[in-house]
């Protein structure tokens, strides 16, 4: 806008015409942009504190301590993804503990085991 008002006035000074019309417009477009441009500033310091404030802070750590431990749970599950994929051929193809029921109906024996049975780690 303000170039088309600097474009206008050179055209009217050219042509003889008084052109000290467009200088109080030019000058008030001047005064916006000097305005708008001290509100940016004062915008981009605010949005920067903000950032650096102690509430986003720590909801980053949240975010990035999340994030962290879902792919931990994406590791584990493709583990024993991999592990059930390698290990049923040795089974027949089925999970080991398919025939408890048809031994004991009553499911004592099944609980008995999972009471009793240890837990660990291999390596992958």
């Amino acid at each position: 806008e303000v170039a088309e008002l600097y474009r206008a006035r050179g055209e009217a000074f050219r042509a003889g015409e008084d052109n000290a019309r467009f200088d109080a417009k030019i000058s008030a477009l001047h005064a916006e942009i000097e305005r708008l441009a001290s509100e940016v500033h004062t915008l981009h310091l605010a949005r920067k504190t903000a950032e650096r404030s102690e509430t986003l802070t720590e909801a980053r750590t949240a975010v990035r301590k999340i994030e962290a431990e879902a792919e931990r749970e994406r590791a584990r599950q493709t583990r024993n993804a991999l592990q059930t994929i390698h290990g049923l051929p040795h089974t027949s193809h089925r999970p080991s503990a398919w025939w408890f029921p048809l031994l004991d109906p009553s499911g004592a024996w099944l609980r008995e085991v999972a009471r009793t049975a240890r837990f660990y780690t291999e390596s992958l």
